[in-house]
């Protein structure tokens, strides 16, 4: 669940710094990059984005430690595609 409350978040922010960019890009006036807001948004957006990045490589070194060691074996077999996001 938390993961993928990072992760939305993350998206958001994202979309958030390419329309401040692309409308900072046409008119420089509006100061949409330099100023305290969207540096405290970046700084925001730079840790989710990490704090994503490391629970993603942890689940995937969860997940080869467990292939290695024949655990849930039979779950991963008989649950491929969109059946795991299924609950």
């Amino acid at each position: 669940m938390v993961k993928k409350i990072l992760a939305h978040c993350c998206i958001i922010l994202g979309g958030m710094f390419l329309t401040f960019s692309i409308i900072n890009y046409f008119n420089d006036a509006m100061n949409f990059i330099n100023n305290e807001i969207s540096l405290t948004l970046l700084f925001i957006w730079s840790v989710l984005s990490m704090v994503t990045g490391g629970l993603y490589v942890a689940d995937m070194y969860r997940a080869d430690r467990d292939a290695a060691s024949g655990r849930n074996a039979e779950r991963r077999q008989t649950r491929s595609g969109a059946d795991r996001y299924r609950r």
